[in-house]
């Protein structure tokens, strides 16, 4: 997923901005989501992602790996999949 995010930056060089806003917007929130489990439901995330599978990076609880950096990537690709299902295309604002 983060090759295609590279391909689809350097095919479109003005999406770096908005695709770059997404990731940062699309990790707060997941991180903002599994820190709430790991705090209200401590043991659903061992339950549900056993540890053994995981990379063991944890941040506050949360799995880095598994969790941040997908929320990360998935959030460089949003900005390309919401242009392309809606049609709608990033401009920036032009100054004058």
């Amino acid at each position: 997923m983060l090759s295609a995010c590279i391909a689809n930056g350097q095919c479109r060089p003005d999406r770096w901005q908005p695709m770059m806003s997404g990731a940062a917007i699309f990790t707060f929130l997941n991180f903002i989501y599994f820190s709430c489990l790991v705090v209200f439901y401590p043991a659903y995330i061992d339950h549900i992602w056993r540890p053994k599978y995981r990379s063991g990076w944890l941040l506050a609880g949360v799995s880095m790996e598994e969790e941040l950096l997908f929320a990360g990537t998935l959030g460089l690709m949003w900005c390309s999949l919401y242009e392309h299902l809606y049609w709608h295309q990033y401009l920036p604002e032009a100054s004058t």
